[in-house]
């Protein structure tokens, strides 16, 4: 059956060898105007085995250690009222439409008709305000 099989499959083989046979010539053509580079010491091959998953890692950490310092900054910028003008409107969509200028919460009519932050009178609390400005791992570190 195997005899058969490769009787049947052998001028499919040669077709792709003879299509493969130019590229495979220019990569090997390629590859022989690189010059030899020898380093004056052996590496194991355990080295780079432990290296590759090391610096994986590490780039992971960097990258996740930035993105929480920056949301750490932009959290104290916003709490300290120092943030932008789109700081602020993200801000109050967040805490969905209190207004603290008023007594109830319920904002202006003025605000209302112009579609401002007071058009919603039920929104969380205070409580609940502070639990979403916390990030996810300063929640964590704080339980």
């Amino acid at each position: 059956m195997r005899e058969f099989l490769d009787a049947l499959l052998s001028p499919v083989r040669e077709l792709i060898a003879a299509i493969l046979r130019p590229i495979g010539e220019a990569v090997r053509w390629l590859l022989d105007l690189l010059p030899d580079i020898g380093l004056p010491f052996s590496v194991p091959g355990w080295l780079v085995d432990v290296l590759v998953p090391v610096i994986v890692v590490i780039a992971v950490f960097s990258a996740t250690h930035r993105t929480l310092r920056t949301r750490r900054e932009k959290l104290a910028e916003t709490k300290s009222g120092t943030g932008s003008d789109d700081d602020a409107g993200a801000h109050v969509a967040r805490t969905g439409g209190t207004n603290s200028d008023t007594a109830d919460g319920a904002g202006s009519a003025a605000d209302v008709a112009e579609g401002g932050y007071g058009a919603e009178t039920t929104g969380p609390s205070p409580s609940e305000v502070e639990d979403d400005d916390r990030s996810a791992g300063e929640r964590s570190t704080q339980s």
